[in-house]
């Protein structure tokens, strides 16, 4: 849901982008998006799973659809093969290769993305890794909700299922229709995803502030260095040991952090670039610039899904923006950048 749909669907926008930016791009976009629709459909009493099925299977369809168009004349050729009875391993066989030829393909453009930091790459992967498998540790052993709010955000999760927005008030439900979404697309029980989803998530909030970290400092281990010491500490406060088992579970303001982080990269790249002298003030800014895109495409999903989200972000952009406040209150700069 996170990263293949949008991945698939901007394939073409995202084709010549850095692996940071498809990234931060997908993980920020699709919450906003089903945020978007779903609470929309709420409001207005449309809310169905099966609109919801086709508005994201639609898609994908129709660029299958459009690739078998494109390759008619490959499809012509598998026709003839398949008149043919003993031709039928020959077609399995052309298949397979086609397959392969292709993942050959895509791997191999993958490599020689990464291949300058190869090994900066692999580190970031194993650090990663062994974060999801520390913030799952918990809930294979004790298959219960962590903390009581996970029994509220369930209860407003089954709302959804009955076509109810905002059924308990109004409350930023981000992670709501993320969780209702897998349920109706892919048949996750919403128990399982509220118990085990804090441990996959942590991956986005790692690789966020792997991001904001690089930015700051100039070596380019130095991300690596803060994720790797974060995933080694060594806590005695018991205030300490509860916020870390917080990311195990799945809560809002958790879901949420990966935000402020990102909130923080791309604002401090925007500003940098655009201090420079390398940005042109035209109409539309925040659609021409990607670096100022994704920054409000994070803050919006840090309000969509829990308000104090959207204080930490507003507190680390406070901390950034200082460097640049002449640059900022320029007559011919707030205004744009206000819009």
């Amino acid at each position: 849901v996170m990263y293949l749909w949008p991945s698939a669907i901007f394939r073409k926008y995202l084709s010549n982008k850095g692996m940071a930016f498809r990234f931060s791009f997908c993980v920020t976009f699709m919450i906003l998006l089903l945020n978007t629709v779903i609470l929309m459909l709420g409001i207005v009493g449309l809310l169905n799973v099966w609109i919801i099925r086709i508005l994201f299977y639609g898609p994908l369809v129709y660029i299958f659809g459009a690739w078998i168009y494109r390759n008619r004349g490959k499809a012509i050729h598998i026709k003839y093969l398949l008149t043919d009875i003993c031709s039928l391993r020959r077609f399995v066989s052309e298949i397979l290769n086609q397959t392969g030829s292709a993942i050959q393909k895509a791997c191999q453009k993958l490599l020689n993305k990464i291949r300058p930091h190869l090994l900066l790459y692999i580190m970031l992967a194993v650090a990663v890794v062994y974060g999801m498998i520390y913030f799952s540790y918990g809930a294979f052993h004790e298959r219960y909700y962590g903390t009581s709010d996970v029994y509220v955000h369930h209860s407003w999760i089954d709302m959804l299922l009955e076509g109810k927005a905002f059924g308990a008030g109004v409350y930023p439900e981000g992670m709501h229709c993320l969780v209702y979404a897998m349920n109706i697309l892919f048949g996750v029980e919403i128990y399982n995803s509220l118990l085990f989803l804090g441990g996959i998530h942590i991956s986005a909030f790692l690789l966020s502030v792997y991001l904001f970290f690089k930015e700051i400092f100039p070596w380019k281990y130095s991300g690596l260095l803060v994720v790797v010491l974060y995933l080694i500490l060594r806590l005695d406060s018991s205030a300490h040991i509860s916020s870390m088992f917080r990311l195990q579970t799945t809560i809002p303001q958790e879901f949420a952090l990966f935000t402020v982080f990102l909130c923080g990269a791309y604002l401090l790249r925007f500003l940098r670039n655009a201090s420079a002298g390398t940005f042109r003030w035209k109409k539309w800014v925040f659609l021409r610039d990607e670096n100022l895109l994704i920054f409000l495409m994070a803050l919006a999903v840090s309000i969509a899904v829990h308000f104090y989200a959207a204080i930490m972000a507003f507190f680390l952009c406070l901390a950034i923006g200082v460097f640049f406040l002449v640059w900022v209150f320029s007559k011919r700069k707030f205004l744009p950048l206000l819009l």
